[in-house]
């Protein structure tokens, strides 16, 4: 619709305009219903019974049962060991460097006894038998006749009941000596307390001469043995430490002494081996070696230990009172099996102390198990 305009509203003179005009609509605010809250609804499950399966039987299988190798524990007590051991040393006055010799070694024998827990007396007599063949009296020193583990400073003990007198004695009766030491029907009253009947016996004589006793040296060697029990003959032996065959010996330091030439000593020599003792050299500048070895053999504790059953070798334990003892590596200490005779053997550094408990455990070769 077109709408004439008034003056003075357009143009100048007051003249009209003449144009559209824009009507603004009128605008109603909507209506509105109230607002209604619908709760909500909650959908109830259904429950279904679970189906009830039943499970398929199967056929029982039988297992074989594992077979598993027989296993053997072999157990031994290492013997509890006592060992008289006396002590014949040549009381002569040439002999006066190799006693000296003797009491500065002593230290190692005693020092394997100890070592291997061994319970032992120590006694010293002389070479000497009187016109009124009289001898074989323990000698003493400090009060002492007879060295015990109990007894204190041992060495110098020993140092000092060695260290006989200056004599000019020609004849060496050592073998009389022993006899007279030991036998009952001739003991001495100093003498009493030395050998037990329980005990290992192990005589030893120092000597740059032979023996000068009447009777023949198996004689000698029944005597001693007959001082042990009824089967236990074996534990008594006579060890020598003198000159040996076939020439004897000269001591180091007295070639040039004139009459110091020793002589083999065939008759302590002989006894020696009737009884399986030790034998060595008197002229030795150093009897350290001879004495330890001595001292193992006078020691002597169960080295072999049979097994009651072919082992498998690389199972083999052996333990010692619980603690595990390794096989002899290249040092040697440790022990070994020996196929032929079947039994583990200890070697010297490491045999079972007296008393100890060996468990030896391994599996059996059931291709040879007895």
């Amino acid at each position: 619709m077109l709408v004439a305009a008034g003056p003075g509203c357009g143009e100048p003179g007051g003249l009209p305009a003449i144009g559209p005009r824009v009507v603004a609509p009128r605008l109603l605010p909507p209506s509105t219903t109230r607002p209604e809250l619908e709760q909500p609804r909650l959908a109830q499950p259904e429950l279904v019974p679970a189906p009830v399966v039943t499970p398929p039987l199967q056929r029982a299988v039988v297992v074989d049962p594992l077979l598993v190798d027989p296993y053997q524990v072999d157990e031994y007590s290492q013997k509890v060991l006592k060992v008289d051991v006396l002590w014949i040393v040549d009381n002569s006055g040439s002999m006066a460097n190799e006693r000296s010799l003797l009491a500065a070694s002593f230290q190692h024998f005693i020092e394997e006894l100890v070592q291997r827990h061994i319970d032992y007396h120590v006694g010293v007599i002389s070479t000497q038998v009187d016109s009124a063949a009289t001898g074989g009296e323990l000698r003493e020193a400090r009060g002492v006749r007879v060295i015990t583990p109990q007894v204190a400073d041992q060495v110098a003990l020993f140092a000092e009941l060695v260290d006989f007198p200056s004599g000019s004695e020609r004849l060496e009766q050592g073998l009389a000596a022993m006899r007279l030491a030991l036998d009952e029907a001739m003991l001495p009253e100093a003498n009493r307390d030395f050998l037990r009947a329980d005990s290992a016996l192990a005589v030893v004589v120092v000597s740059d001469e032979d023996d000068g006793s009447f009777g023949h040296p198996a004689h000698y060697a029944r005597f001693l043995q007959r001082t042990r029990r009824p089967g236990d003959e074996r534990l008594a032996t006579f060890s020598a430490i003198v000159g040996l065959p076939p020439d004897g010996c000269v001591p180091e330091g007295d070639e040039e002494v004139f009459g110091a030439d020793v002589p083999p000593a065939t008759r302590y020599l002989a006894v020696s081996e009737l009884t399986g003792g030790v034998s060595g050299s008197i002229c030795l500048s150093d009897f350290e070696p001879l004495l330890e070895r001595l001292g193992q053999r006078v020691g002597a504790l169960n080295l072999i230990f049979p097994l009651s059953a072919i082992p498998v070798l690389d199972t083999l334990a052996v333990r010692v009172d619980g603690r595990l003892v390794p096989p002899a590596g290249e040092a040697g200490a440790g022990w070994r099996y020996h196929a032929d005779i079947r039994a583990v053997v200890f070697d010297e550094e490491s045999v079972p102390p007296s008393g100890r408990t060996v468990r030896i455990a391994y599996v059996v070769d059931r291709g040879g198990a007895p």
